[in-house]
Formats: structure tokens, sequence, C-alpha cells
């Protein structure tokens, strides 16, 4: 039987269509949250150049808002292929906390080689897969006018 792993989504992989592409045998489990952490842009993106894409970092009194799915072992490998680990993203173990207020120990991506002050804009499209599937898994309300208060970059050619 395929052992099976609890994945934090935070970025563009909170909406649900992207990450059944990625990872067809994915389950959404529910909300989730990262406490001591904020939602930073410090990496560029492969797609969008000179725009950037999601990553996270310590950052005390603050909270990321995401998505907890169960992955099979084969998901997971298809999701550290897509997200470059280790070398551009790396996968760590962290601690959220459910809708319930249980702590689970889960995987998330951390950007690699980066500065963590360097702020790329995400681009309008990137930034949308993020709303969408905020939307689509019911954030609160604060935490959708912070993400729609994230400025974006037209891609450059």
């Amino acid at each position: 039987m395929d052992k099976h792993h609890l994945y934090f989504a935070f970025g563009s992989n909170l909406f649900r269509s992207q990450m059944l592409e990625r990872c067809p045998r994915s389950v959404a489990l529910g909300r989730a949250t990262l406490p001591d952490f904020e939602l930073n842009f410090p990496l560029e993106s492969r797609k969008w150049k000179g725009c950037g894409v999601a990553g996270i970092r310590r950052a005390d009194g603050n909270k990321v808002k995401g998505l907890l799915y169960i992955l099979t072992l084969d998901c997971l490998r298809a999701l550290d292929e897509h997200e470059g680990h280790p070398n551009r993203y790396k996968r760590q173990m962290v601690f959220v906390f459910d809708e319930q207020g249980k702590e689970i120990q889960a995987w998330a991506y951390f950007p690699v080689g980066v500065n963590d002050d360097k702020f790329f804009a995400p681009s309008a499209e990137y930034l949308q897969k993020i709303l969408q599937g905020a939307y689509e898994n019911k954030f609160p309300k604060a935490y959708l006018e912070y993400l729609h208060s994230i400025p974006t970059a037209e891609p450059q050619d």
C-alpha cells in the first residue's frame, strides 16, 4: 500500500484544479494555518520572467493560511519534480494547525538560496491562481484582502 503524506499548500497549489493536474490522486483535507511565518515572493518565476512566485519565511506573530492535502508517495515525488526539489525549492516538515486547532505535521516547500527580503511582484495571472484557491476554500476575509493587496507585475519578454 502506498504511504500517504500531508502537504501544506500556500501558493498557486491552493487552486484545486491546478493541484489535480499536478497530482491527480491528491485529496484536499481543509484549511490550515502556519504560525510564525509569512508569505513572500523572493524567487523569480521560470514561467513569468521578471515576476515572482510564492515562498514562506519565518516571521514571529504572523500566519500563513493554506490548504492541507493528502498525497501518495508518487504524487509527492511528482510535486518534488515540479517544485524543483531540492535545488529551487526544498521540502521540509512544518507544524500547522487545522480548523479545529489540532497541530499537524506536513510537508511544505521553501525557496532555496534566496534573499528573503527580495520581492519579485507576482504576475496577475499567478496571483489570480492563489486568489482562486483562497476563494474556493473560503479563506477568511482579512486574508483575502491581504492577498488582493499584493502588487503584481507584467512578465518580461
